[in-house]
This record gives C-alpha cells, sequence and structure tokens, in this order.
C-alpha cells in the first residue's frame, strides 16, 4: 500500500535526480580541457542513462521514452539528452529547477 510519505520521498528522489542531470548537463557545456564537445563523453553518458532507468523504475517518466546513452556518445549527446529529460521533468512532473536543490 502507498502512503503519501511514498509520493514524498518520490518526489524527492525525483528532483534529486533532475539535479544531478542538471549537473551532468553543465559538465557537458565545459567539458574537460583534455576533451571538447565532439570527443568521449562515456562516464557522463553511464550516469545520464543510469537516471534515466531509475527515473523509468520508480515511475517518473515512461519506460522507452528516452534513447540510452552508449559509452562512446559525444559530450554533445550528454548534454542534449540531460536537458530533454530535465524539460520533461520540469513540465510533466513538476519539478522546480530554480529552486534551492538542498531546500
Amino acid at each position: 500500500m502507498s502512503t503519501s510519505n511514498d509520493g514524498v520521498e518520490k518526489g524527492r528522489e525525483v528532483r534529486d535526480i533532475a539535479w544531478q542531470l542538471v549537473t551532468l548537463a553543465r559538465l557537458a557545456e565545459n567539458p574537460p580541457s583534455a576533451s571538447s564537445a565532439e570527443t568521449s563523453g562515456g562516464d557522463a553518458a553511464r550516469a545520464c542513462t543510469s537516471a534515466v532507468r531509475r527515473l523509468e523504475t520508480i515511475g517518473a517518466v515512461p519506460k522507452g521514452l528516452f534513447l540510452r546513452l552508449g559509452c562512446g556518445s559525444t559530450w554533445s549527446e550528454v548534454l542534449a539528452a540531460c536537458q530533454q529529460v530535465t524539460m520533461f521533468l520540469e513540465e510533466e512532473c513538476d519539478v522546480d529547477l530554480t529552486a534551492d536543490p538542498s531546500g
């Protein structure tokens, strides 16, 4: 049986994942100096894919709505994917990404 506390916890987890994706997007906008927008952002791609899988598991996004990023994904692809997911969460899940994430 689901309780309102479960909904609060799910909302908090969705918000936390959204902020993780915002952080990844910021990293992808300014990749580490040894790489460029068109070189591999493999670790960030894996983190983005993991975040999407978790969002699917908890029912925050429909399964299969977002493409999985491969290890050879570019930083530009990571940026686009993170932006797509966070926009969905803002619009469809009422996640407020203007508020302080620690609040």
